[in-house]
C-alpha cells in the first residue's frame, strides 16, 4: 500500500503535476521503513532547507512500484537491495527503466554486495549503490543535481522533446498494429516503420491526424480510457514545435520565448506538460494492448 512516510499530506496526482511544483517526490522501496526512520528526517530537513515540499512515498515491497511510477510523477527512487526476494531491489530498477523517465535511483544494502555484479544485470545508467543504510549524505547530493537540472529551463525542454520523441515511436506502433502490417516476408515489418512511418517526410502532425481518425472509430470513441487523448496530443505536438524554435527570455532568464509569434514557455507550464506527456504515453500503451489483440 502507498503511504506517507513523515506525515506529510499526500497530494493527488493533479495537485503535485500541475499546482504544487514546489513539491519534491521521493519513492523509498523499502520493507523496514524504522531501520531508515533517522536517514529520512535528515532528508526532509534538507529538502525543506532547499524550498520544497517533501512528499515521501513508501513501498515494502517491489510489488506495487510498476502502479506507483504509472499515477505519480517521481523525482528520485530510493530502494533497498532485499525487498520481498533478495534482488526486489533490481525489480525495482527494471521498472524505472522500463517507465522510460530517466528517473535517478539510489541503490543501497545494510549488507556487502557485488556491485559489479549488480551493474551486470541492469543496462540502467542513473544507479548510484551504496552498502550501507546511511544513504542521507549521497541522497542529498542526488537531490542538489535533480533541483538544478529541474530549474533549467533548457534541459527541461529537452526532455520534453525526448519524451514526445518517445510518444511518436509509440504512436509508430500503434498505427502498425491496427492496419495489421504482416511480419511476412521477412522484416516487412520492420521495413513498414523505416519507409512509412518513421521516413524524414512523416510528421508527428500527420501522425496525429492519422490517430485522430482511429479515436473517432465508435469502439473507440466510447472508451473512457481514450478520452481527450488526440487533444492532449496536438497540444503536445505543437508545443513540440514551439520549444525546437525557442530561445531563453533576455529579461526572464527562466523563462524560453518562442522566435516569431511571441510564446513564454516557464517551468510551471513545461511540467504541465510533463503530466500530459505521461497521461498520452499511458493512454497509448492502453490503445496499443487494444489494437494488437
Amino acid at each position: 500500500m502507498t503511504k506517507p512516510v513523515l506525515k506529510k499530506k499526500v497530494a493527488s496526482k493533479n495537485e503535485v503535476a500541475l499546482d504544487e511544483t514546489s513539491t519534491f517526490t521521493i519513492l523509498l522501496v523499502e520493507d523496514e521503513p524504522d531501520s531508515v526512520k533517522d536517514q529520512l528526517e535528515i532528508v526532509e530537513d534538507y529538502v525543506k532547507k532547499k524550498g520544497f515540499k517533501l512528499r515521501m512515498i513508501l513501498l515494502e515491497s517491489e510489488k506495487n512500484v510498476r502502479q506507483t511510477l504509472a499515477e505519480s510523477d517521481i523525482d528520485i527512487v530510493v530502494t533497498d537491495k532485499n525487498l520481498d526476494t533478495a534482488n526486489g531491489g533490481l525489480v525495482v530498477i527494471e521498472e524505472v527503466e522500463r517507465r522510460g523517465s530517466l528517473t535517478d535511483i539510489l541503490f543501497y544494502s545494510s549488507g556487502d554486495y557485488e556491485v559489479k555484479e549488480v551493474r551486470d544485470n541492469t543496462q540502467y545508467g542513473f544507479v548510484d549503490m551504496l552498502q550501507t543504510r546511511d544513504f542521507a549524505p549521497v541522497l542529498k547530493k542526488m537531490i542538489d543535481k535533480n533541483l538544478r537540472r529541474s530549474s533549467d529551463i533548457v534541459v527541461l525542454r529537452g526532455i520534453l522533446i525526448s519524451k514526445v520523441i518517445e510518444i511518436e515511436l509509440k504512436i509508430n506502433k500503434v498505427l502498425a498494429d491496427y492496419f495489421n502490417v504482416p511480419e511476412k516476408p521477412s522484416g516487412n515489418k520492420d521495413k513498414f516503420h523505416s519507409f512509412v512511418l518513421e521516413n524524414r517526410y512523416s510528421s508527428l502532425e500527420g501522425k496525429v491526424k492519422t490517430l485522430s481518425k482511429i479515436l473517432g472509430d465508435k469502439n473507440m470513441k466510447s472508451d473512457p480510457k481514450l478520452a481527450g487523448l488526440n487533444t492532449k496530443l496536438q497540444d503536445l505536438q505543437e508545443s513540440r514545435n514551439l520549444l525546437a524554435h525557442c530561445k531563453r527570455d533576455p529579461e526572464k532568464p527562466g523563462c524560453l520565448l518562442t522566435m516569431g509569434e511571441k510564446e513564454i514557455f516557464d517551468r510551471p507550464r513545461v511540467l504541465k506538460l510533463f503530466e500530459k506527456a505521461r497521461l498520452v504515453s499511458d493512454a497509448l500503451d492502453y490503445l496499443q494492448s487494444r489494437v494488437a489483440t
